[in-house]
Parts: C-alpha cells; structure tokens; sequence
C-alpha cells in the first residue's frame, strides 16, 4: 500500500511540477510543492499509524529542486499552444521584437524591386490560374488531414491562393519530378495536379513526421529530417522540376533550413522551380507570428539579395495578394468560397527558379 500510495504522491507532485513550468514564478511555485508534500507526508503517517516512506519521496523532491532552480535562472519568453523545447540562450532574440520590414522600417527595397520586375511573368501564372480553375474547383472545399491524400482548399496549412498556385504551377510546368520537404500537404495538391493532367511525374515527401496517408500521395516517402537525408536526391532534379519547402522556419546548427540554403540551393540546376512557405518578403513576418521565432525569411532575403541576378522570382504571392498591381485580378474571386472569399487576397509563398 505504500508503494501505491508513494505513486500516487509522486504523479501529483509531477504533475504539479508541469504545471508550474514556463512561468516566471518557478521558486515561489516550488515552495508550495514542499508544503503539499508535507501534507501529504503527515497525511500518510497519520493514516497508517507509522512514518511515512519519506525517503524516496524528498529524494525526488531534492532532485527537482536542483532542476526547478537551474530552470528559475532563465527568462521564459511566450510560446505557441504547439511548442515543444526551450532553447537556452544567453541574450535576448531581440530588444525590440517586433516586426521591422514594413513596420517600423519601409519593406525591403531591393527585393521589392526584384519583385517589381517580374510583373508580367506573374500575370501568366495568374493566367493559368484561370484555365485550370474549374479543375481546381473540383478539390474537396474544406480540408481534413484525416482524409489526406485528399486536399481541401479551407483550412489546410496553405492558403487558397497558395494552394491554387501549387496546382496551377505544377500544371503548366509539367514537371518529372516534384520533392516536397515538409509533411505533405504542398504535395497533396501537386498529386491532384498531376493526375487531373496526366502528368508522367513521380513525387517525394521529406519529413520526420509526415500527415497520415501522404505516403499515398507520394510515390516516395523518406521519413527523415533534411539534414540526415542523402542530398543526392536533389540532383537528379531538372529544368521544370518542382521542390516545395515547408520547413521549420529556423535557421539553426544543422536545421532543416540551414542544410537547404547552404547544401540544397546551390546544387539546383537552373531552371528548377522552387516554392518556399510562409515567406513574406518584401515585408517581414506577421505580428502574430512573433511568438514562433522564424528566422528562414531573412536568410532567404540575404541569399536573394546578394544572388538576384542570376535568380528569377515566378511568383511572390504575399506581393501579388497585399499589392495593388494586381487588385484588378482579385475583383472576380478565383472560384467562390462564398464568405471565405477574402482568403484569396493572402498569400505566403515565393516561387523562384535560377537562371543559367
């Protein structure tokens, strides 16, 4: 009865110890965790007429006091309802963390004008927006990972927009092969693609931890993160071929976006059409997105800056949605979405290939 009841102090003391972490009053929290196991100590001893087993319980306490007060030194910043790992560091991200380009600062005007330059080469990729509409109409309206392979245009990880581009590019392109470096759903989309056009194409997932049933939307699917995976696979790409980037959005040591801009990019033949998620540029990210610290936007704009002679931008959807060059072609919606039609004016993604 002991050991039970020893356990059961345990997993309370445990779980008030998960509670307690991630807030700024570690300390004060860890004062009452001894009080409640006073209690419970006294609680036990009375019950059953003799001492507590004490020892093992104050030996785990004496444990996670050492680790409560190592954690006590460390500031926690806010984190998403997602986040998984603290990461240690010994100055602050930003003494002003807040958006910069397009914010408090103008956007950033070499790439705004490395945009501005390829206006008519997005107006036929907006034009073949248009021819494949009816097609992409056909998609599921609303999507659900459950019934992935299966895309749905509401709700997925990509916008409308984003979505219909990935069908749209992949498409006109008529690529052999597409790689998708995330978990799938970018590549869900270049399934249907594929097969409403009968596109001789074979298609590769990259992730750890991909969707649920994308290895059917795939013809092969390699369950590694980027940086472990054998990187010859990318030069079997050609001239029409197709790489999606959905990544972490961190350039850290040895992360995914690290091992892409520095071992991936340089080694892509000319005219291999790359699509790399959640880039904003020229502006930086969302407010909103302060709390997840990407940083892959101002790698990719430092890489774009210093090589945009020899790199040719197919399409940067946040430009193209947030402009007013192209408002015209947003008046008629692409296919309705009825009182979800505003989606259509957001958009994340830049596509970019390299010239020869």
């Amino acid at each position: 009865m002991h050991g039970t009841m020893h356990l059961s102090m345990r997993n309370r003391l445990l779980a008030s110890v998960r509670r307690a972490l991630g807030t700024q009053g570690l300390n004060d929290r860890l004062a009452t965790l001894q009080s409640e196991v006073d209690a419970l100590q006294a609680g036990l001893a009375k019950q059953n007429g003799a001492e507590a087993p004490a020892g093992s319980i104050q030996d785990d306490l004496t444990a996670l006091r050492v680790k409560m007060e190592e954690m006590g030194k460390y500031q926690f910043l806010p984190g998403t309802k997602t986040s998984r790992y603290a990461v240690p560091l010994d100055a602050a991200p930003s003494r002003h963390l807040r958006p910069r380009w397009g914010n408090i600062q103008p956007p950033i005007a070499p790439l705004l004008d490395w945009m501005s330059s390829g206006a008519s080469a997005y107006q036929d990729v907006l034009d073949a927006m248009r021819r494949h509409a009816a097609q992409f109409a056909a998609i599921d309206r609303d999507f659900d990972a459950a019934r992935l392979p299966q895309p749905g245009i509401l709700g997925a990880p990509l916008s409308p927009f984003d979505a219909a581009a990935v069908y749209a590019i992949v498409a006109d392109k008529r690529p052999k092969r597409v790689i998708e470096i995330g978990p799938g759903v970018a590549a869900a989309f270049a399934k249907r693609s594929i097969q409403d056009q009968g596109i001789d194409a074979r298609i590769t997932v990259i992730d750890p931890e991909p969707h649920a049933g994308i290895e059917t939307a795939c013809d092969k699917l390699v369950r590694r993160a980027l940086e472990t995976t054998d990187l010859s696979i990318f030069d079997q790409l050609e001239a029409g071929d197709v790489v999606l980037l959905e990544s972490t959005h961190r350039a850290f040591t040895n992360s995914d976006v690290t091992v892409f801009m520095i071992d991936v990019l340089p080694r892509l033949k000319p005219g291999v059409v790359i699509a790399m998620s959640e880039v904003h540029l020229p502006w930086d990210y969302p407010d909103r997105f302060n709390d997840r610290y990407w940083n892959e936007a101002y790698i990719l704009a430092a890489y774009l800056i210093g090589a945009r002679e020899r790199v040719e931008p197919i399409l940067p959807t946040a430009w193209i949605t947030r402009g007013a060059q192209f408002a015209s072609w947003f008046e008629t919606p692409l296919i309705d979405l009825g009182d979800a039609n505003g989606q259509w004016r957001s958009g994340s993604a830049l596509w970019f290939t390299h010239r020869a």
